[in-house]
């Protein structure tokens, strides 16, 4: 007998008993459907997470003022007190320097300095009775778009905002809505009062920015409404101190990041960090720690690939499970067709082309429920994404392994009863009733 026989037969037996096959699929269908499931909303998040933080300047190489110990040269910038050591701050004279060694490596920076968290947004024409709380944040002209904040009117924070301390402030969409209506074009150019218990002076509206960035995975971190002013301004009205505890360095595309590569420069990364050391090999409270960004993107990816594989396994136990039923089902047939058997044997039929039917009804029962649990894994899998706002597909690689693993299921647990109806004797096999 040959293959193409044993396959017309299986299914020829599959239509048979058609409730019998139906429930010994339930089994390989809920186990397969659970692994794609989790596979294509795990693939999905990890793909908007990945997306998230890129949008977020995760290329970029950020550099943070760290408190220098002999213990732990890593410790953990967070405690370092720019109000009693000052001079640890980074310079925009260090700054200057690293653009300079870097050249054309570098396509440039953004720094910060973080103003009163507590600020009121009101207007002072008294148009308006409605007020806006805010926290104030400085800024320079790169920080908005490398953090991936979305201007939606108006103009952002520019050089020259910068170098002037100009009373210039972007607001949010939500700010707009409180104090003018939602009105974005009455919104522009208009005169507001900052008031905060550090200062209190009047700004004028030159953008408008989205609260979620443009980004839903990162829309949390704008729950609370900031104004954005040039960090110059900042600095000058909260009397805070020159320099800063953090910069973000944004390489060129095409700048060298292999440190194995045969360029003869080495990575940007190191680089920088070359130059902080040279500017704080005095400093014996701080130094400053520049982070490798793409180490950590991975580790991101990594955790969140070990997560879907751990739950795609506990969700695999159900294909054991259902592998165990088509087992039993397969047992129950070679019963219940011992005169079959007898009657094939009794005709010429060899024990291995016996054998090879059950092998193949066994297999085309798993493949059977391999294929309808990829169709609702795969629906359930895009609705869970969709439901994420990231809706996406199963991967390639996830659907042919799943019907792989169907058939390997097929097999192995269909190759008991198979054997067993393969030895059975054709004189005994004939007399059974």
């Amino acid at each position: 007998m040959n293959l193409m026989e044993s396959i017309r037969l299986a299914a020829t037996s599959l239509r048979a008993n058609r409730m019998r096959s139906l429930l010994t699929l339930l089994g390989v269908i809920i186990g397969i459907a659970s692994v794609i499931g989790i596979m294509t909303i795990g693939n999905a998040l990890r793909a908007q997470t990945m997306e998230g933080l890129e949008s977020f300047g995760a290329g970029d190489i950020p550099a943070n003022v760290t408190l220098r110990s002999e213990e732990d040269e890593d410790a953990d910038f967070s405690n370092f007190d720019a109000e009693s050591h000052p001079e640890s701050l980074i310079t925009e004279e260090m700054i200057d320097q690293i653009g300079q060694s870097l050249g054309q490596d570098l396509q440039g920076y953004s720094v910060s300095a973080q103003g009163p968290r507590e600020a009121e947004l009101t207007d002072p024409t008294g148009v308006t009775e409605a007020s806006s709380s805010s926290s104030i944040e400085g800024v320079n002209e790169n920080s908005l778009s490398y953090a991936g904040t979305d201007i939606v009117a108006g103009r952002g924070i520019d050089a020259t905002d910068v170098a002037g301390a100009s009373q210039v402030a972007i607001i949010s969409e939500e700010a707009v809505d409180k104090l003018f209506s939602g009105d974005t074009e009455r919104a522009l150019g208009s005169e507001l009062q900052l008031s905060s218990s550090a200062f209190d002076t009047p700004v004028t509206v030159v953008g408008v920015y989205s609260a979620s960035s443009g980004n839903e995975f990162l829309s949390f971190t704008d729950s609370v409404s900031r104004v954005y002013l040039p960090y110059t301004l900042v600095k000058d009205l909260g009397n805070l101190p020159e320099g800063f505890e953090r910069v973000s360095f944004r390489p060129e595309a095409d700048a060298p990041a292999d440190p194995e590569a045969d360029a003869p420069a080495d990575t940007v990364r190191t680089q920088i960090q070359a130059l902080f050391d040279s500017f704080y090999a005095d400093d014996t409270y701080a130094h400053v720690k520049v982070s490798d960004v793409t180490s950590g993107l991975d580790r991101v990816n990594s955790v969140i690939n070990n997560i879907s594989l751990a739950i795609s396994g506990i969700a695999a136990i159900a294909l054991l499970v259902g592998g165990i039923g088509v087992m039993n089902i397969m047992l129950v047939s070679v019963t219940e067709r011992t005169r079959e058997i007898g009657i094939r044997k009794a005709l010429g039929a060899t024990g291995k082309a016996i054998k090879l039917q059950f092998v193949v009804e066994a297999m085309m029962v798993c493949l059977l429920g391999g294929v309808i649990g990829v169709l609702a894994g795969g629906l359930l899998g895009y609705a869970g994404s969709a439901a994420m706002k990231a809706p996406g597909l199963p991967p390639v690689s996830a659907v042919v392994i799943a019907l792989v693993f169907s058939l390997g299921i097929g097999l192995f647990f269909g190759y008991y009863p198979a054997a067993k109806a393969a030895k059975l004797n054709p004189i005994e096999a004939l007399r059974y009733e």
